[in-house]
């Protein structure tokens, strides 16, 4: 053999046994948290401890752990919940798939793949005025395996976001020594007494949150209008098709701090907001059955009163109820799960709760 050959060759054995080594650190590292609960038993380094962000994990989980019960919404879902208070209140497998800056149509895309691939019995739908005012993003990356097994490898192995964050992992970053989800993609509590890094997400959600305002009011109120009504007859179907597979479905308004209002108010959007809370309700009671719970808390007078504390409005220090303008704590996602079940105690498996509105 020629040194050229020999060179090729020996060439080739290194960049095939790197690619073999990263693939077996993406294996044990499980950097999307889908590899564990498809191969019981395999050795895991930090499985679900990824630092990858929610787009790149959600979609993922409801076929690797079969839950009964999924969480889905924006951001706001995703730091909402809690995932002890989840597992205390629906006493059944439960996942929060909550993704950041998520549209109607993303969650609608969510829902029906979960509910295929998953024994789903109710869905927690968080929607919020952003998600009916902007246009949609595109599409979500909805995985196309339906085998837990080949999504895993697929995926979880062999996707080039796994191989990334094993090449994090491999260089010494955080990706899997602080990760950001449980294995069921709720996020991971955080520290109860302000931090540099909190302080940052804190005005970098207000700086988001007024560029989608700064987006909405910029559009034609016309335009506007014919999005909200796409988004209305999705959201109508969504119930429609949940009903006829049998399955719950909690549809909620959560509560935003008084100064997302404000800021609604001083771009001219707030009227606007109203109408669409109000929309939303009737369309819900036109669409009423025993399976659907419809719950608008966005005017709940106790949380806005403690949110404009002084201590709330500056730091969002411990016990106050959002993080931030837009973002909800768990103590608000509480009592979301209390209102969406307070028709399932005392009664058998498969009994319906009974609409709610609030006005």
């Amino acid at each position: 053999m020629s040194n050229s050959k020999r060179f090729i060759a020996s060439f080739a054995g290194v960049a095939a046994g790197a690619v073999m080594f990263l693939l077996a650190t993406a294996l044990v590292t499980d950097p999307r948290g889908i590899v564990a609960p498809a191969f019981e038993g395999l050795p895991q380094l930090c499985a679900g401890g990824s630092s990858l962000e929610s787009r790149e994990v959600k979609p993922f989980l409801a076929l690797a752990h079969r839950p009964r019960e999924i969480l889905v919404g924006n951001s706001r879902v995703q730091n909402g919940f809690g995932a002890d208070d989840a597992r205390e209140r629906l006493r059944q497998p439960a996942v929060n798939l909550g993704l950041s800056g998520a549209r109607l149509d993303e969650l609608a895309a969510l829902v029906r793949h979960a509910w295929t691939v998953a024994p789903v019995e109710r869905v927690w739908l968080g929607i919020d005025y952003p998600m009916f005012a902007l246009p949609a993003r595109g599409e979500l990356g909805i995985p196309s395996a339906t085998d837990r097994r080949l999504q895993a490898l697929r995926y979880g192995v062999a996707d080039p976001a796994a191989i990334r964050s094993a090449v994090e992992y491999l260089a010494g970053s955080e990706a899997c020594r602080r990760p950001t989800w449980t294995r069921l993609g709720f996020v991971l509590p955080q520290s109860t007494s302000p931090t540099r890094r909190q302080a940052y997400h804190r005005r970098r959600a207000a700086f988001l949150t007024q560029r989608q305002i700064d987006q909405g009011a910029l559009r034609p109120a016309a335009e506007r209008a014919r999005i909200r009504q796409e988004r209305h007859r999705l959201l109508r179907q969504l119930i429609r098709e949940a009903r006829a597979r049998d399955v719950r479905l909690v549809l909620f308004i959560a509560p935003t701090s008084p100064e997302f209002g404000e800021r609604l108010a001083r771009a001219g959007l707030f009227e606007d907001h109203e109408a669409w809370r109000h929309e939303v309700a009737a369309l819900a009671a036109a669409e009423r059955h025993a399976g659907l719970v419809f719950l608008d808390i966005s005017t709940d007078p106790v949380v806005a009163e403690a949110a404009r504390r002084r201590r709330c409005t500056e730091d969002a220090a411990p016990g106050c109820p959002f993080h931030d303008i837009t973002h909800y704590r768990p103590a608000i996602g509480r009592r979301i799960l209390d209102l969406g079940t307070a028709g399932d105690h005392g009664r058998g498996p498969g009994v319906r709760t009974q609409y709610r509105r609030r006005s």
